[in-house]
């Protein structure tokens, strides 16, 4: 029994430094080509190094940090080829999933009832967030509201996907956010696919999360040529 107890205590800690580190490296906290070591992580969260090597190879199987032996592990640059994979992928599953939404959508179900709260009070905290430009904040909730209507569609295995993708993806667009500071184009997007949403019109809905989700893409070469030590160009 003890063992048992100290195993899940290690995979739990595991994961908690494993989540932390990942949301330094998409935050660009942990800039690329940065390095990090085992040891010194393991001091400031004062645990062993097992868990510590658990996180970095759960890191390395993502591909954020490449573990070099006896040297520790580096930061992974921004793969170009990654990041438009991981777009061409997200586009599709995402965008299916939004117009599942839409054809599903039932004001008088209560959970499309608690949606519709849940996404009114995002996209006004939005406005707030973007209005004190808060870049952080306001990165946060864009997440947020694209997961409110992916959950709904109950698919744990897409969700974790999307997940993976939007980590690689979530580099780039940090850097998007500072730069171009377009939050309030951004809510605007978000306003008009939830209207196309609560209006069950899928055939809207497509167009519009289209045309926002390739905002990205075309602004990649700009974001390049501003950070071009950030990225691996492949």
């Amino acid at each position: 029994m003890t063992l048992f107890k100290i195993s899940h205590q290690r995979k739990t800690l595991g994961d908690s430094i494993y989540a932390h580190l990942r949301n330094e490296i998409i935050s660009l906290r942990l800039k690329p080509g940065e390095m990090i070591y085992e040891n010194e992580v393991a001091s400031d969260f004062g645990v062993s190094r097992t868990p510590v090597r658990e996180a970095f190879r759960l890191l390395a199987n993502e591909e954020f940090i490449e573990i070099l032996p006896q040297k520790g592990a580096r930061i992974s640059y921004i793969s170009t080829k990654k990041v438009k994979e991981a777009w061409f992928v997200r586009e599709s599953l995402e965008i299916s999933a939004f117009k599942k939404v839409a054809i599903d959508w039932n004001n008088e179900e209560d959970r499309f009832q608690k949606m519709y709260k849940s996404i009114v009070e995002n996209l006004e905290e939005q406005r707030q967030a973007s209005r004190k430009q808060d870049y952080v904040e306001f990165f946060r909730l864009d997440e947020v509201y694209h997961k409110i209507v992916m959950d709904e569609v109950d698919n744990a295995t897409l969700l974790s996907f999307i997940n993976r993708l939007r980590g690689h993806v979530n580099r780039l667009r940090y850097l998007e956010f500072y730069d171009r500071k377009d939050t309030n184009r951004i809510t605007d997007d978000h306003q008009a696919i939830f209207d196309a949403l609560i209006n069950k019109d899928p055939v809207k809905v497509e167009d519009l999360l289209t045309k926002h989700l390739r905002q990205s893409p075309n602004y990649l070469q700009k974001v390049i040529d501003k950070y071009p030590d950030y990225f691996q160009l492949d």
